[in-house]
């Protein structure tokens, strides 16, 4: 594949791909899998630590202020829910998948596996990201609620336990609403859709041999980032213009 690949066109190239020719399900399941129960011990325990330092922080900067906790679990899962929850677990799932699918579709250029499968009838956008898109979609929104619950579990057992914060008070959902899951639902669902498709499209332009893959993998990785931090300021600000 001489042309460079950019990640608009390869999506359009997936999503039409998908639409003639849907990927076997046992291929989605066997990526779900992949992507998703490989990645949940990974979210779930970045997740819990990053929680407890958010209740640690908050509440000592709180009690330096006002001495009065009643608002720290509140405050802490809207802004897990919000904000923390679908940013650090795209960030994972970059970390923990997308270096892989780069990886898998740099070795496919390097073997001109790529120019078979347009031989065969078939192309890269059909056989390896349409699968993996459709499983990102999935995994993700579900590795995002998985760690908001992890980040939430943990935070309110180093409130209840250190700060003495009383459960009910801590695990009140009195600052969240439906915006707030409509957030997060907007933003994971991005996700899925954009950490795929930009380590293909890293993997896709591998230029060289197994050192082009190396590089293509670390490309994708921050690639990914990158879209994943791009997405949630704009979504974060799209939310706030419309008063969700």
């Amino acid at each position: 594949m001489n042309r460079r690949v950019n990640e608009i066109g390869l999506l359009i190239q997936a999503i039409v791909a998908m639409t003639r020719r849907p990927p076997p399900l046992r291929r989605i399941v066997r990526e779900v899998f992949s992507c998703g129960n490989r990645s949940i011990v990974f979210v779930c325990v970045t997740m819990a630590f990053f929680g407890m330092i958010l209740v640690y922080e908050g509440c000592m900067q709180a009690l330096a202020l006002i001495p009065d906790l009643s608002s720290a679990g509140p405050a802490t899962i809207r802004s897990t829910i919000r904000v923390f929850g679908p940013l650090m677990a795209g960030l994972m799932v970059s970390f923990r998948v997308g270096a892989g699918i780069a990886a898998e579709a740099g070795t496919m250029v390097v073997t001109e596996q790529d120019g078979a499968l347009l031989v065969s009838g078939s192309s890269p956008a059909e056989w390896l990201v349409a699968p993996r898109l459709v499983a990102c979609i999935i995994a993700v929104p579900a590795l995002t609620v998985v760690g908001c619950l992890a980040g939430i579990l943990a935070g309110g057992a180093l409130g209840v336990g250190w700060f003495g914060i009383h459960p009910s008070d801590f695990f009140s959902l009195s600052m969240v609403d439906r915006g707030d899951a409509a957030v997060c639902a907007a933003k994971s669902l991005l996700n899925g859709m954009a950490i795929p498709v930009f380590a293909a499209a890293a993997g896709l332009n591998t230029r060289g041999g197994s050192e082009g893959v190396g590089v293509a993998a670390t490309s994708a990785v921050v690639r990914s980032c990158v879209a994943v931090a791009v997405i949630e300021f704009l979504v974060s600000t799209v939310a706030r213009v419309a008063g969700a």
